[in-house]
């Protein structure tokens, strides 16, 4: 018995059809490969469509001059010839433009000039500039374009029959280089190919294939397809044909480009089953609120021990600066360690326990009793411990656990910590994570081994700070048990960091899905676009669009009081009384805070403000302005700030240019 399975004809991508007349001979590579691709198509205002719909309603043959080549804003693409208000042409007879090519053709020949192509190519110096699409705030917008055609003689339209549950649609491909290269070389084709699934945390990208396994003209389960539309259009011939579009969401640009890159794995991780485990994001939790900012600290208070030095301050001076640093270290340090006490408190239940008193310590795991002795060997320099005799960081974190009103005090606090007289709410311990004075910015010792800031260079002790932060980390790894444990805040570990999103390169594939016909007519994909980059909202050869901000004309008293009061500023009682601090500033004080020693005076320390008032309303103040004179205040604000720059920078010709307007003067005094 012999089956006999009946095919349809085959059915291929092709790039678009008014566009044909623009290729040689496709027995050349390059030729034949553009042939395949579908076309990206750019346009450089919001009537993009209106402008398609008349192109291919009058010039179809000329779409190719909206092709995408490389552009920045001051090598901008040349406007497409054919672009000139095509939609306010009168109508001709399609006899008249048929002659009128035919006579355009014949010219070519006799002349001996090749017929001139559609496509805009590019400059030899365009030419190695990456294709970059920018986004519609920087007015432009890109269409994929394409054609459905039956491999037959003619290469007709393919109907795609909507009844039967046929689609045709566009899938954006992201592209890696498998040996950590930067931009696409010439052998692009042997990228790793990724495909976008969308998921609840904004979607992740799944490999396609790669050098070795050759071909990608597969789709992913639940990859995001993006809908592609028909446009009609009547060729020179009378005869009708179609071609696909879809625009090309780069708004999205953040969405794509910061979703995860599933990690390749070998063949040996492949074989064995054996992958990388993500990383715990109660770990990146405890970094981001402990061990990050206690690094940040030391790195503070060593930069200030060498500021002071350096500075050939007064000794007076000198120890009030040391001191308002130690002031603000000390600040740091009891929020850290009030942070630090909660994580134990939220992942660490078995260890707050034991803190808290709750729990014997024998009861511990290994690792936990590991973290906990850590803790016990970090102790302070004898010099700083309190009068609770709290002298090391275990010590610190029990009190906390044992004494919930420490941390309810450190949440209300409202006034600036004060050293000489502190006031209510801040503790009346003293565990410095850092300091700026004599004992370094390691105030304490790990087993006796001293962390001090001047035992060696800056280098040398921020390689310490890591060190010991490090340790401090795998303890607390280690000693995390498994699940998820409390509800964290939204943290996203990226699940492969070393991939630059800078650099990120797409190209695009257009589908025909048919889900009625099984496995035997599997999704047609094109072959993939031209790879393109997409721009971020302040890339800095992005075109800008024109940004007009009205400002008031007459700005004299009785002008400006007729604008209504409508923005209104909240300010609350504690903001109120820094305001007033800070109103009391001179230019005298700002020019003595930039000269030099013995000229220097440092600016008023707005610390110790006093909020406007206590109790009640916590509302300081309402302030009521009209958004012209704010709009007003915030240019000559912008002025001042941007010419003090400019003595340093002398950046300031790049920043804008006034060009006077005849005919428009101001009023004469």
């Amino acid at each position: 018995m012999v089956a006999v399975v009946l095919r349809d004809h085959d059915i291929g991508w092709l790039t678009p059809s008014p566009t044909w007349g623009d290729f040689g001979a496709l027995g050349a590579a390059s030729e034949r490969e553009a042939f395949l691709r579908p076309a990206i198509l750019r346009f450089a205002h919001d009537a993009f469509m209106e402008e398609l719909h008349a192109a291919l309603a009058y010039v179809p043959e000329k779409l190719g001059e909206w092709r995408a080549i490389p552009e920045t804003w001051e090598k901008p693409m040349p406007a497409p010839p054919s672009a000139t208000a095509p939609a306010q042409r009168e109508p001709v007879s399609l006899l008249s433009v048929r002659l009128s090519r035919q006579a355009a053709q014949r010219t070519a020949l006799t002349t001996g000039a090749p017929a001139p192509r559609g496509a805009l190519q590019p400059s030899t110096g365009e030419a190695a500039a990456p294709l970059k699409l920018y986004q519609p705030v920087q007015q432009r917008h890109y269409l994929v374009a394409a054609s459905l055609v039956c491999r037959t003689p003619g290469l007709p339209d393919r109907r795609i029959d909507a009844g039967k549950q046929e689609r045709g649609a566009y899938v954006l491909r992201r592209i890696v280089p498998p040996a950590g290269e930067n931009a696409p070389s010439a052998e692009v084709e042997t990228w790793d190919e990724y495909a976008f699934v969308a998921g609840a945390d904004g979607g992740t990208w799944q490999r396609v294939k790669s050098a070795a396994d050759g071909s990608a003209r597969t789709l992913v389960p639940g990859e995001e397809r993006l809908p592609l539309f028909p446009i009609g259009f009547d060729e020179l011939s009378g005869r009708k044909r179609r071609l696909l579009a879809g625009l090309i969401p780069v708004g999205r640009r953040e969405a794509y480009v910061n979703a995860d890159v599933q990690a390749a794995q070998d063949s040996a991780a492949t074989t064995s089953g054996a992958s990388e485990a993500p990383a715990d994001p109660r770990l990146l939790l405890f970094q981001m609120r402990v061990t990050a900012p206690w690094s940040e600290l030391v790195e503070q208070s060593l930069d200030e021990a060498g500021r002071v030095e350096a500075s050939g301050t007064p000794a007076s001076d000198a120890l009030q600066r040391l001191a308002r640093a130690r002031e603000q270290a000390q600040t740091v340090s009891w929020y850290v360690l009030l942070d630090f006490e909660r994580f134990l408190h939220d992942h660490l239940p078995s260890v707050w326990d034991v803190l808290a008193g709750n729990r014997s310590r024998s009861l511990l795991k290994d690792e936990e009793e590991t973290l906990l002795h850590w803790l016990e060997r970090v102790v302070l320099h004898v010099s700083l411990r309190s009068s609770l005799s709290l002298d090391n960081l275990l010590a610190v974190l029990q009190h906390l656990a044992r004494d919930p009103s420490i941390g309810e005090g450190l949440e209300q606090v409202d006034i600036p910590y004060d050293q000489g007289s502190p006031s209510a709410g801040w503790p009346e311990f003293r565990f410095p994570l850092a300091d700026a004075g004599a004992n370094g910015p390691f105030p304490f010792s790990v087993d006796g081994t001293a962390l001090s800031g001047h035992t060696g260079s800056r280098e040398d002790v921020l390689a310490k700070t890591d060190d010991a932060l490090a340790e401090l980390v795998n303890h607390v790894d280690a000693a995390l048990p498994p699940g998820e444990g409390a509800r964290l805040p939204e943290i996203k570990v990226p699940s492969n960091p070393n991939v630059d999103t800078r650099a990120a390169w797409f190209a695009i594939r257009c589908v025909y899905e048919r889900p009625n016909c099984g496995p035997f007519d599997p999704p047609v994909l094109s072959e993939p676009t031209e790879p393109f980059q997409m721009a971020s909202f302040f890339d800095p050869d992005a075109p800008a669009r024109a940004v007009r901000i009205p400002m008031p004309l007459d700005v004299s008293p009785a002008g400006l009081r007729k604008f209504s009061k409508s923005a209104t500023l909240q300010i609350s009682d504690m903001l109120c009384g820094q305001l007033k601090r800070i109103r009391k500033m001179t230019l005298g004080d700002l020019v003595l805070s930039v000269l030099p020693w013995p000229f220097h005076k440092d600016l008023p320390d707005p610390s110790g403000a006093q909020p406007c008032k206590k109790g009640g309303n916590p509302l300081g103040m309402f302030c009521s302005l009209s958004i012209p004179i704010v709009t007003l205040c915030a240019l000559v604000l912008m002025i001042i700030i941007v010419s003090l720059f400019d003595v340093f920078f002398r950046w300031l010709p790049y920043l804008f240019m006034c060009l006077p307007i005849p005919g428009l003067k101001g009023k004469r005094p």
